[in-house]
């Protein structure tokens, strides 16, 4: 199974790839939570290269105003996948009960890494 082999099933081709994205809301549903104009970041399976998605609002996020666009829009695929791996490891969501308060993270130098 692999992530695009499963947009024949899921999505049907042809595809738009892209999973993370950053831009203004045009558009939301009156319990969406979000307006028109705000500025999001989130995930959505495939189509993120579009010009416009339409997302569920669980799936978006505001921006801090820390972040730039770019930024926020890097952080979603990659903190899924570190979560996704602490899950793996039994790590998430609930802390391993361990008297020890190391870990070593291999290859930690990418973004899921930095996540970590």
């Amino acid at each position: 199974w692999g992530l695009y082999e499963s947009a024949l099933r899921y999505v049907g081709w042809p595809i738009v790839p892209g999973f993370d994205f950053s831009g203004v809301v045009v558009k939301a549903g009156k319990n969406a939570g979000f307006v028109s104009g705000e500025l999001v970041f989130g995930f959505t399976m495939f189509g993120a290269y579009s010009t416009r998605v339409l997302v569920p609002s669980h799936q978006i996020r505001r921006v801090p105003k820390a972040l730039s666009m770019e930024v926020a829009a890097s952080m979603p695929a990659v903190a899924g996948t570190a979560l996704h791996a602490l899950s793996l490891a039994g790590a998430w969501p609930q802390p391993i009960i361990t008297r020890n308060r190391a870990v070593l993270i291999h290859s930690a130098a990418g973004g899921v890494g930095s996540m970590l």
